[in-house]
């Protein structure tokens, strides 16, 4: 039980959580979503190239990309803004940080 309360911690520790900002950037290419954010980001993890700072990708082959698709076109069309947990890769795009879970505010 306390390995396992530990775990928890140290994933919870692990995740980068971006401050709630607003959308300045949605685009789909090659099934990749890339979006950015007015939120200045910083790179959490070594694989992000400098000139991907700030904008994050994430596939949309997989159920999270396409659920982030439509959190996202729902926070663009509405206003509303959002809130980005860190995946810590960059699993689906090389050189461009992969997010774990958006969340749109409910202003």
């Amino acid at each position: 039980m306390k390995k396992l309360l530990m775990s928890l911690l140290t994933l919870t520790i692990s995740q980068q959580v971006m401050a709630e900002s607003a959308l300045t950037e949605i685009k789909v290419s090659d099934d990749i979503l890339y979006f950015a954010t007015s939120e200045e980001q910083t790179a959490t993890v070594s694989c992000v190239q400098p000139e991907n700072t700030g904008t994050w990708a994430v596939s949309m082959n997989s159920s999270t990309g396409k659920n982030a698709y439509t959190a996202l076109m729902t926070a663009a069309a509405t206003g509303q803004k959002i809130t980005v947990v860190s995946a810590n890769d960059c699993a689906d795009k090389s050189g461009f940080e992969r997010p774990a879970s958006i969340a749109v505010s409910s202003n």
